[in-house]
């Protein structure tokens, strides 16, 4: 009976392992990854479940980028420490912050700039959560400790655990007639475990999937006669896919999709771990969510510019609700589109390149 038994187990297929993330597993103080941007293409990234095998080798290659995760004992010692350093309260001590690139040189339409945004987190044996963002405004370093933290790793990760996490930061500079205000919600769950065939290697991972629902608002000063006004928007929904193994601290793949019409996803961003290889697309700073692109004014009352190392070739702006209204073609890094037959309200910009799509939530005032 044994020897029968023996021989099944022989010549049965090998099954994935079944792993279960921690905290060392994760990016932390000290850590340098670096990742691989593949053009946006339409994947199979809804197939998961237990025991699966996920075959991405073919993906390409357009960029990297690489990620550092850096002491906040480095950040500005009277503006940002006192938020996120060893004097802040427990919750917002960040364990490390990473610099956020492509989104340098943004201006607010009121003559504030902003330039050199981060990211703080938090990572102990129970969470990885986001505890806020700083940037430099017209030169003045500013922290933004979010009131609600978000969790984005309830740990450890094991197949079909859940979980969820709400963010709130806001920036209050009305004195220059400008704030914000950012609300995040993720759901999250643990959906699917086997093996994953990327350029980078095969691992064994469990893959999470998180939905994103977003809502900002800006305060902005349009003309005198009204004054500062709040204006809302949601951004289209997000969801991100991540296949995490051991020891790797980033996902060995991650896929951003965004919704439009009806539930159809849209694949946004792909990016995985790598090691260094020539791109054909050598210094572009870009990272997976974002291009580096400057949108401005927004809100706008006709007029949309946008400036760009990335000469875009076409732009799609679309409702809320997902429809296309307008779309036409681009030349040149300075660009300009026509806004002003659109009625007043929240509408998505997307920018296209071969290699790039860029998206990004603009307003149109009458």
């Amino acid at each position: 009976m044994k020897k029968v038994l023996l021989s099944l187990l022989l010549a049965s297929p090998m099954l994935n392992a079944q792993i279960t993330i921690n905290s060392i597993d994760l990016a932390n103080l000290g850590d340098t990854v670096r990742l691989s941007i593949a053009p946006a293409d339409q994947l199979d990234f809804l197939s998961t479940g237990p025991d699966m095998n996920w075959d991405f080798s073919q993906l390409g290659l357009d960029s990297q980028v690489v990620n550092d995760y850096r002491p906040v004992s480095e950040t500005n010692a009277f503006f940002i420490q006192p938020y996120f350093g060893a004097s802040a309260d427990e919750a917002h001590q960040a364990s490390y912050y990473r610099r956020i690139e492509g989104l340098g040189g943004l201006d607010t339409g009121t003559g504030i700039s902003i330039d050199q945004l981060s990211m703080f987190s938090k990572l102990t044996n129970d969470a990885q959560t986001t505890v806020g963002y700083s940037a430099s405004f017209s030169g003045i370093p500013v922290a933004i400790p979010s009131d609600s933290i978000e969790t984005v790793y309830d740990l450890p990760l094991s197949y079909e655990k859940s979980w969820s996490g709400k963010g709130f930061s806001q920036l209050d500079l009305s004195a220059f007639n400008f704030a914000f205000k950012q609300f995040r919600t993720r759901e999250s769950v643990v959906d699917g475990w086997g093996n994953i065939t990327t350029p980078y290697g095969s691992f064994e991972v469990l893959r999470v999937k998180h939905i994103i629902t977003e809502i900002d608002s800006v305060l902005v000063e349009l003309d005198s006669i009204t004054g500062p006004q709040w204006y809302g928007f949601e951004t289209p929904l997000t969801r991100e896919y991540e296949w995490i193994a051991k020891t790797e601290k980033e996902p060995i793949l991650k896929i951003i999709t965004s919704e439009f019409v009806m539930g159809v996803e849209s694949v946004s961003a792909i990016s995985y771990r790598d090691t260094a290889r020539e791109t054909p697309q050598v210094g572009l700073k870009e990272n997976a969510i974002s291009a580096n692109a400057l949108i401005y004014p927004n809100p706008n009352q006709g007029k949309l510019h946008i400036e760009s190392p990335i000469n875009f070739k076409q732009f799609e702006v679309y409702s809320l609700q997902g429809k296309k209204l307008i779309s036409g073609s681009l030349d040149g890094s300075f660009q300009e589109i026509i806004t002003e037959k659109l009625s007043e309200g929240s509408y998505v910009l997307k920018l296209i390149d071969r290699n790039t799509v860029f998206q990004k939530t603009f307003i149109k005032k009458d």
